[in-house]
């Protein structure tokens, strides 16, 4: 009697065995979601989907993060060449993990792509249920990521039109910022002339320029016959979105409104980069895009009160000084900048925004006296970095 109990023990534990590693079934929203690769399981457990079922069932648009370079070219780190734009019905967003398969045809691990694409997941014996999100809980991103969609930031240019970044109707946009009280304003007419060699690659450039003085300082740095956009930024909107603390950085957004690369400069490997990036097919489907940060208009009071509220939050300093400049107090702006440039000593576009108002001989009466600002720099690093760091 012992030998027949202790066989259908072992039958019964080798059917569970063959059950269990049999793949379940797949129901978004409710319903049967209809595979033709169908899911499969690994030896660790995990659930896995193809890259062709992925995109059908799922909605989405899928890009590689690093498109892959020409023979002969260095390759990127094997985690970032193995990264996946993802981006659904209402977000964008990078697929970072294992994958199975070849490299061109891959298979995602089903519960971290659901992560990804914001989907809740659950199983319920062999069937995975995926709950898409709803359009409520998706909330715009606060700063630019590269992977992500970058935030709907929207900027005036010298003719008063405001332009979306993320308005791209199927073109790829390189965005450099710029100052006039930058040696970046000498680069202008350089970014244009790599912008022209590839007007055949469905690229836009637009220039901003992050200044609290606005129109009438910038109009004095645009050259004649310029048709690249400029953009007014006057409340250091690009500082927040991007996390940049000075001028001169470059960003590549491309037709989805992600941010796929960026840098500090625009020289020879930075363009050999955005080429990369033009040779991938643009996808002419657009998917919806996720909400987007409504612009409110700032006044004087709601502007100081930001300031007071957050006094280390420099852009808030940045858009005080302008509203102050345009109430013709330009005393007020410049103690409001150097105010805010002791309290946050690292955001250098606002600390020399400040030796602009404060010494405008030395940056728009020629040439921008470089030795001074060197002199300055290094008086305000005992001034205002070494205290600092003490405290």
């Amino acid at each position: 009697m012992v030998p027949r109990v202790a066989v259908l023990i072992a039958l019964l534990a080798c059917a569970g065995a063959a059950h269990a590693d049999e793949p379940p079934a797949l129901r978004i929203d409710g319903a049967t979601a209809k595979l033709e690769d169908g899911l499969q399981r690994s030896a660790d457990g995990a659930i896995w989907i193809t890259l062709a079922d992925a995109k059908r069932v799922l909605d989405i648009e899928v890009k590689r993060l690093i498109p892959r370079p020409p023979a002969g070219k260095r390759p990127q780190p094997r985690r970032e060449q193995d990264a996946w734009i993802l981006c659904g019905r209402l977000r964008c967003a990078t697929y970072r993990g294992r994958l199975l398969g070849t490299t061109e045809q891959p298979a995602f691990d089903l519960a971290r792509l659901a992560r990804t694409l914001g989907h809740r997941m659950r199983k319920r014996g062999d069937v995975i249920d995926l709950r898409s999100p709803a359009t409520g809980q998706t909330k715009s991103p606060r700063r630019a990521r590269i992977g992500g969609l970058i935030p709907d930031v929207a900027l005036p240019d010298l003719d008063g039109t405001s332009r979306r970044l993320r308005a791209r109707d199927g073109k790829r946009l390189l965005l450099a910022t710029w100052a006039p009280w930058s040696p970046t304003r000498d680069r202008i007419q350089a970014w244009a002339a790599h912008h022209k060699q590839r007007s055949g690659k469905k690229l836009e450039l637009w220039l901003a320029a992050i200044d609290v003085e606005g129109a009438s300082r910038v109009k004095d740095y645009v050259g004649v016959g310029l048709d690249t956009p400029v953009l007014l930024d006057r409340n250091a909107e690009l500082t927040r979105t991007f996390g940049g603390k000075d001028v001169g950085h470059w960003y590549l957004i491309d037709e989805l409104g992600v941010l796929r690369a960026e840098g500090t400069s625009l020289d020879s490997v930075a363009l050999q980069w955005i080429d990369l990036h033009l040779e991938e097919a643009v996808l002419e489907a657009k998917p919806p895009k996720a909400p987007g940060t409504p612009k409110r208009t700032t006044t004087l009071e709601q502007a100081r009160a930001l300031v007071t509220a957050k006094p280390k939050v420099p852009a808030h300093a940045f858009r005080l000084a302008a509203l102050l400049l345009d109430a013709g107090d330009a005393s007020a702006a410049l103690k409001v900048l150097d105010d805010a440039r002791r309290r946050t000593p690292g955001a250098w576009y606002l600390r020399k925004q400040y030796w602009a108002l404060w010494q405008p001989n030395r940056f728009y009466a020629g040439a921008i006296d470089t030795k001074w600002i060197k002199e300055q720099s290094k008086r305000e690093r005992d001034e205002l970095d070494y205290p600092k760091r003490r405290r």
